[in-house]
């Protein structure tokens, strides 16, 4: 058997279990944002860790919200998309085989920079 320090108390098995899987989030803010949040934890009744729930909730839908719009207003800018030849739907460009294939088609028909195609007039 060991001694403990003075400085060390003993804690239960449970408790470090519980402080493992529910560890402490702090932070340092300005005077009014902790006099505003604590008002508004007031007036709720919320406790403060399901507000920070409810506010990482939302900030990941905005975050994923915006992602996702990035991500389609880049793929409308910059996707290549075809008609297809049998059914006419739109066919966007996405695996490796579909490039290659529309950069041949591309340099067979003669595109090129228009500077460069400009001097070749």
């Amino acid at each position: 058997m060991t001694k403990r320090g003075s400085s060390e108390k003993h804690r239960p098995p449970s408790k470090i279990r519980y402080d493992k899987s529910h560890p402490v989030l702090g932070t340092r803010v300005s005077r009014g944002e902790y006099d505003e949040v604590k008002a508004f934890l007031e007036r709720t009744g919320m406790s403060f860790a399901n507000f920070i729930s409810v506010a990482l909730d939302k900030q990941v839908r905005k975050y994923n919200s915006a992602y996702n719009e990035g991500f389609r207003a880049a793929k409308v800018k910059y996707g290549v998309t075809f008609g297809c030849s049998v059914c006419g739907k739109w066919i966007y460009i996405k695996n490796q085989n579909s490039k290659a294939a529309a950069a041949e088609a591309m340099e067979t028909a003669g595109w090129g920079h228009g500077e460069c195609l400009q001097g070749q007039q």
